[in-house]
């Protein structure tokens, strides 16, 4: 069994974290802070997207990682499967499962 970097559960609520709900927060304080003249709105915002962007890179490579552990244990097995394809089915599986 190919070792997993975190949990399945982990992995999804950071992948949600990551894909929607920081560069929604990021764009939404970014115009709310125009509005109401808030402080450092554009600080606050350029964090957010480079924490955003931070674990997505994070994520990715947890998702190469296990890929590649899960093509390696094919390969001893006789398959000869391409990492990509690994890659793209794992997401797949994570989208069936949502």
């Amino acid at each position: 069994m190919p070792k997993k970097i975190l949990p399945d559960r982990v992995y999804d609520v950071l992948k949600w974290v990551a894909i929607i709900a920081l560069p929604a927060f990021s764009i939404f304080y970014a115009r709310i802070g125009a509005v109401w003249q808030l402080p450092y709105t554009e600080q606050i915002c350029e964090t957010l997207d480079a924490v955003a962007v931070l674990l997505g890179a994070l994520l990715c490579v947890s998702a190469i990682q296990y890929a590649t552990d899960k093509a390696a244990e094919g390969k001893k097995q006789g398959n000869s499967a391409d990492l990509l394809a690994q890659v793209d089915n794992l997401y797949a599986n994570d989208e069936e499962a949502e």
